[in-house]
C-alpha cells in the first residue's frame, strides 16, 4: 500500500527540485550576460589603450595600462569558470526538463537506470555522479536544484569577483592619468 504522507514529501520535494532549478536557470542567464557584456566592454577599452600605447603614454603611465591589464586577464580568467559553470547548469536543466517527457514503457528499477549514468561518466565526473545517485537512492529529490542554485549563486560570487578586478582596474587607469 502506498504511503501518502511519504508520496506527498516525494512530490514536494520534486516541485521544490523543480522551483530551484528555474530560479537557478534565470539567475544564470541574466549573470552571464551581464559577465560577458562587462568583460567584453572593458577588454575593448583596455585594447584599445594598448594598442595605442605610444599616443597615450603621456597621458597614462604604460605601467598602470599594464597593471589594468593584469588585472583584466583576472577578470578573463574569473568570466572562464563562470562560463563553465553556466554552461554545466545550463546543460542540467535542459537535460533533466527532456527527461521529463520520456515515459518508461514499463517498471524501471531506478538503481539499475543510475548506475547505466554513472558508467557512462568519465572520470573526475563520475565520483559526483556516484556521489548524487547515492543521495538520491536515499530520497534527496530535491538535489538537482539545489546543486545548480549552489552553482547559480558561486556564479553570482564569480561574477562579483569579475566586478571587482574590472573596477580595480578601471580606478589603476584614472589614478594614472596625468594632466597635460
Amino acid at each position: 500500500m502506498l504511503d501518502h504522507n511519504n508520496s506527498a514529501k516525494i512530490d514536494e520535494d520534486i516541485y521544490a527540485g523543480k522551483l530551484l532549478n528555474v530560479m537557478a536557470r534565470s539567475i544564470n542567464s541574466e549573470l552571464t550576460t551581464f559577465s560577458t557584456w562587462m568583460v567584453a566592454g572593458f577588454g575593448a577599452a583596455i585594447g584599445l589603450l594598448v594598442a595605442n600605447i605610444e599616443k597615450v603614454a603621456p597621458y597614462i603611465s604604460p605601467n598602470a595600462v599594464g597593471a589594468s591589464t593584469k588585472l583584466f586577464l583576472v577578470a578573463v580568467i574569473l568570466n572562464v569558470v563562470q562560463r563553465y559553470l553556466a554552461a554545466i547548469l545550463t546543460g542540467s536543466v535542459a537535460a533533466g526538463k527532456e527527461a521529463e517527457s520520456i515515459s518508461p514503457t514499463a517498471p524501471i528499477d531506478i538503481s539499475s537506470v543510475l548506475n547505466e549514468i554513472e558508467r557512462a561518466t568519465l572520470w573526475p565526473a563520475r565520483y559526483m555522479v556516484r556521489w548524487s545517485n547515492r543521495r538520491i537512492l536515499a530520497g534527496d529529490f530535491v538535489l538537482g536544484g539545489r546543486l545548480n542554485a549552489w552553482s547559480a549563486q558561486i556564479q553570482g560570487w564569480l561574477v562579483l569577483a569579475q566586478m571587482l578586478a574590472v573596477v580595480t582596474a578601471a580606478w589603476e587607469i584614472a589614478n594614472a592619468l596625468k594632466g597635460q
